[in-house]
C-alpha cells in the first residue's frame, strides 16, 4: 500500500463528513495525526451518547444539555466559553443588502497572545503577496485573535446546509454564519441545531467550507466524534503551535487545494496546444 493510500486510510473519517467547499486534506490530516486521530475518553463517549438519545427522545428539547456536555465536557472549552447575554453587542452584524441581522449564540473567547520579547509584528500591508504565493515560500501563520470561534443556533431540525427564507434573506445557516464571521474577521465557527454541526470556515476574499457532522452516528462511527473532537478540542486553538491550529490547517488545506488545481489547469492547457498543433499539421499534409 502507497503512502498516500495508507495515509488516506488513517483518515477515512474525511469521507464521512459532508463537506461544502475547501476541508482539512488528507495531507494536512496525515501530517498533524501520523498515527491517526486521538481517542475520546469512554467517559466523555458515554456521556455523549446519552445527551444525544435525549435530544433525539425530546425534539431537540434538551439541546442545552447536549451543548454543556459538547463545549464543557468533549471539547474542554470551560471558562473559554461565552454564551448569550455574556456576548458583546459589538459583535452583532447587520446584513444592510438583506436587511437582516446576525448575531453569535455562543463564542470561544481567550485573552489576546502576547508576542515574544523582541519579534517584530508585521501589519497585513507589510506582507509581500508576491512572496507569499511563490511556489515554495512557507505561508504565514493565520493570526490568532480573542475571538476564536463564533457559534450560532438553529431551529431544531434544519439542516446546515439547508437554505431557508428568515427575513426576507435565502441563505443557509452556514451561509449567514460566514457573513458574520467575515464581518468580525474571525476564520472559523460553528452552527448546529444539535443533531447536525457544522464547522464553518470563512477568511476574507476566499470561498467558504463547511463539514457537517450528525451527532446521531457518534456512536456508529466513532471516528467521526473522534474528528469533531480534534478539529475543535480547546488544545487546537491553544496548545498547538500557530501553524498547528484549526484555521492554519484549513489555510494549508486550501493552499494545497489551490496548486493541485493550477497544475491541472496548466497540464490541460498544454494538452489542448498539442491537439491544436497535431490538428493542424494533419490539415497542411491534407492540403487543407
Amino acid at each position: 500500500m502507497t503512502s498516500s493510500a495508507a495515509a488516506a486510510r488513517r483518515h477515512g473519517w474525511l469521507e464521512l463528513l459532508q463537506q461544502s467547499g475547501p476541508f482539512v486534506t488528507v495531507p494536512v490530516a496525515d501530517r498533524v495525526w501520523p498515527s491517526g486521530l486521538p481517542t475520546v475518553p469512554e467517559p466523555v463517549r458515554a456521556r455523549l451518547r446519552f445527551a444525544v438519545a435525549e435530544l433525539l427522545a425530546t425534539n431537540g428539547a434538551t439541546r442545552t444539555e447536549l451543548a454543556h456536555a459538547v463545549f464543557r465536557g468533549a471539547l474542554g472549552w470551560a471558562d473559554a466559553l461565552v454564551e448569550g447575554v455574556e456576548l458583546p453587542s459589538s459583535l452583532t452584524e447587520v446584513v444592510a443588502e438583506h436587511g437582516a441581522t446576525v448575531r453569535p449564540d455562543f463564542a470561544f473567547h481567550t485573552e489576546p497572545e502576547e508576542p515574544p520579547d523582541g519579534a517584530l509584528e508585521l501589519e497585513p500591508d507589510d506582507v509581500d503577496d508576491d512572496e507569499a504565493d511563490r511556489e515554495g515560500s512557507p505561508q504565514p501563520p493565520v493570526a490568532d485573535g480573542p475571538w476564536r470561534t463564533l457559534g450560532m443556533w438553529v431551529p431544531w431540525g434544519q439542516h446546515p446546509l439547508t437554505r431557508t427564507v428568515v427575513a426576507g434573506w435565502t441563505a443557509s445557516p452556514v451561509e449567514r454564519l460566514a457573513a458574520l464571521l467575515r464581518a468580525r474577521d474571525v476564520p472559523v465557527g460553528l452552527v448546529a441545531d444539535g443533531r447536525w454541526w457544522a464547522l464553518v470556515w470563512a477568511p476574507r476574499g476566499k470561498p467558504v467550507g463547511a463539514a457537517v457532522w450528525d451527532a446521531a452516528l457518534w456512536s456508529e462511527e466513532p471516528e467521526t466524534l473522534q474528528a469533531f473532537v480534534a478539529l475543535l478540542d480547546r488544545r487546537r486553538f491553544l496548545g498547538v503551535t500557530p501553524e498547528d491550529r484549526l484555521p492554519s490547517l484549513l489555510t494549508e488545506s486550501a493552499l494545497a487545494q489551490e496548486a493541485v488545481t493550477t497544475a491541472l489547469g496548466g497540464q490541460v492547457r498544454h494538452a489542448v496546444e498539442m491537439l491544436v498543433a497535431r490538428l493542424d499539421q494533419l490539415d497542411h499534409e491534407a492540403d487543407r
